[in-house]
């Protein structure tokens, strides 16, 4: 082995760290000022998926698309009324996404937002009411929405796809996959020309 081939592999392996290490970071002090057991229970899970090896080695396969130091930066924010602040939720659903990047596999994601992307797909954009309408049949269009031929996967409570719909906007927006473009009759969210977004949408082809 020559002394750059030493090099190379070093630099890559204290890269690894390195990511590892933020994200690790940024979960603890969320952990640490968490305002309730429940939230500090869920976030001390997803700490657990990204400390072992198998964390790093992931966090390490997505850099070269998604920015995991500003991610980490953004998952360390505790106060809530912050723009960039993370919810339980979507922070779930980031580190989904992140394993089925890093392993070409839809399986991973989790099912409401597959869902939504199936419908942001096949429309090539989705409105935030498009959305609801892909998790719950309780939810119907008004004359004032723009009706979209959503394919519902999925029939959840309303208040569950409010939820759900809003964390996988925040997931998707944090991943630099998709984000809001405002329209008359309705926010309306679509891809971004990224490598990660090209990736989702292969998924889904």
């Amino acid at each position: 082995m020559t002394k750059a081939t030493k090099a190379t592999k070093a630099t890559n392996a204290t890269a690894t760290a390195d990511f590892q290490a933020l994200m690790l970071t940024a979960l603890q002090n969320r952990i640490d000022n968490a305002p309730n057991d429940n939230q500090r229970d869920n976030l001390a899970t997803e700490l657990k998926f990204f400390a072992d090896a198998n964390g790093a080695i992931i966090l390490n396969k997505i850099s070269a698309h998604v920015d995991v130091a500003s991610l980490a930066r953004k998952i360390s924010i505790c106060d809530k009324s912050h723009a960039d602040f993370v919810a339980v939720y979507a922070l779930q659903k980031v580190r989904k996404m992140i394993y089925a990047l890093a392993n070409g596999a839809k399986s991973f994601v989790d099912g409401y937002s597959n869902s939504i992307i199936f419908n942001m797909v096949q429309l090539q954009e989705l409105t935030n009411k498009s959305a609801l309408v892909a998790l719950s049949k309780a939810v119907e269009y008004t004359e004032l929405d723009k009706v979209q031929a959503v394919k519902r996967q999925i029939s959840v409570a309303v208040s569950t796809a409010s939820t759900q719909a809003s964390s996988t906007r925040q997931m998707l927006r944090l991943l630099d996959v998709a984000n809001v473009t405002k329209r008359k009759n309705g926010d309306e969210f679509t891809f971004n020309d990224t490598e990660t977004a090209r990736a989702v949408i292969a998924f889904y082809a």
